[in-house]
């Protein structure tokens, strides 16, 4: 079921250049062009099924923050049209929505009028509210006398609580402290496991990695890539690497669309292929087969092991295992972790060994590298190894594709 359906949208502004000074120069210059056009959007089409979790990345200036807006209606499009079935709940920008001058109790009367709830259903959340907020005895001052974190806190708490059926935030959740940062990121779990349909604005591309599975680049106001999340934004990141590298030979639009993510070069340097804090370091990896063996070419259904040995050099308060396969053009296979199955390795422990066991590994013939990561549960890299492994598949069968399936014929 489509939530929202954006048909050739297009955005346009006004850049003015010299505005008048005064009613004289505005009579002496009225033929002058003062302005330039501006085009935020152009001619976007996409659509969001119900329950999908969906982000937006690019460059400032790209359009997604617009896109967003006309989504809440804040603003409409030049051109095109943009239709929204269900009750939206944003978190567009800090303390929009807020009376500077009024507390944090009225306020969330007010605001969460403006979401569309009725007073009894205010009254009978408003403790949750403030309970989930930890603005405990600010509640009842003005919020002009918040910080940048207690007003994110109040706008988040009220906009998870209006029951939304599709939730749009833009970057927003960047200002909290790491706690409740990941208080967001848990409730934000909970609510995509409950089928809300999310937009997630955010330059944090584990963020947008962990919460959505579907991402859409955007650049110059127009969709570049629109796919898997792993896939999309290493894409992005490979561009953003390209442009950094050679700043005035920027691909252009068509030329990025076309361009494939390519295995890194097994002989680059290590810091080419591995990013993270350094919390945690993945001191080794390693792959076997299904009799202990180092295995780095097996035959479709076999089993192999992927191990890693892990050190922890400061303390932390979470620690998520994840594996990512992809094929070597690119291709993005599958991708797991461990708080995503509910589990929770052991933090007393200063060092250890994780095993990801594949117990019939049922890709087809071809080449297939694996990324190993170790981050913690709201996404931040402690370390993050890019194609760490490679592993070379042989099939004796006629089957083509990927994926092997289980079947049978009934002839």
């Amino acid at each position: 079921m489509q939530v929202i359906n954006v048909e050739g949208v297009s955005k346009k502004f006004k850049i003015y250049k010299d505005k008048p000074a005064s009613l004289k120069d505005k009579v002496i210059h009225w033929r002058r062009n003062t302005h330039e056009d501006f085009w935020a959007l152009r001619d976007v089409n996409l659509t969001i099924q119900k329950g999908e979790t969906v982000g937006l990345i690019g460059q400032n200036g790209s359009g997604k923050s617009t896109l967003l807006k006309l989504l809440t209606r804040i603003m409409y499009p030049t051109s095109g049209t943009v239709k929204i079935d269900g009750r939206v709940s944003s978190l567009i920008e800090l303390g929009a929505g807020f009376h500077h001058d009024m507390t944090g109790r009225e306020n969330i009367y007010t605001n969460a009028s403006i979401f569309g709830m009725s007073r009894s259903e205010i009254e009978s959340k408003i403790a949750g509210i403030i309970e989930f907020s930890e603005l405990g005895e600010f509640i009842d001052n003005a919020v002009r006398t918040y910080s940048s974190g207690m007003y994110m806190r109040l706008a988040f708490a009220v906009a998870i609580s209006v029951d939304p059926d599709i939730l749009l935030i833009d970057e927003i959740l960047a200002v909290g402290d790491a706690n409740f940062q990941r208080k967001c990121f848990e409730r934000l779990y909970e609510m995509k496991k409950q089928g809300v349909t999310i937009v997630l604005v955010s330059h944090d591309l584990n963020s947008i990695q962990r919460i959505c599975e579907r991402t859409i680049w955007f650049k110059d106001g127009m969709m570049v890539e629109d796919g898997k999340s792993t896939y999309v934004t290493e894409k992005y990141l490979n561009f953003m690497s390209d442009t950094y590298d050679n700043p005035t030979e920027e691909p252009s639009n068509n030329e990025q669309a076309k361009k494939q993510p390519q295995p890194s070069d097994a002989d680059s340097p290590e810091q080419e292929n591995r990013r993270g804090s350094g919390e945690v370091k993945l001191s080794g990896v390693r792959m076997t087969d299904s009799t202990g063996a180092e295995a780095s070419n097996i035959h479709t259904r076999d089993g192999v092991n992927i191990i890693c040995d892990y050190t922890i050099n400061d303390d932390v308060d979470s620690l998520v295992f994840g594996i990512n396969i992809k094929r070597s053009d690119g291709v993005h296979v599958y991708g797991i972790d461990t708080f995503a199955e509910e589990l929770q390795p052991d933090l007393q422990k200063k060092s250890g060994t994780v095993t990801f066991t594949i117990e019939s590994f049922n890709l087809l013939e071809g080449t297939y590298l694996f990324d190993v990561s170790c981050s913690s549960k709201i996404g931040r890299d402690y370390d993050y190894l890019c194609d760490a492994l490679k592993l070379t598949v042989n099939n004796s069968t006629k089957e083509t594709g990927i994926v092997s399936i289980n079947h049978r014929w009934d002839v």
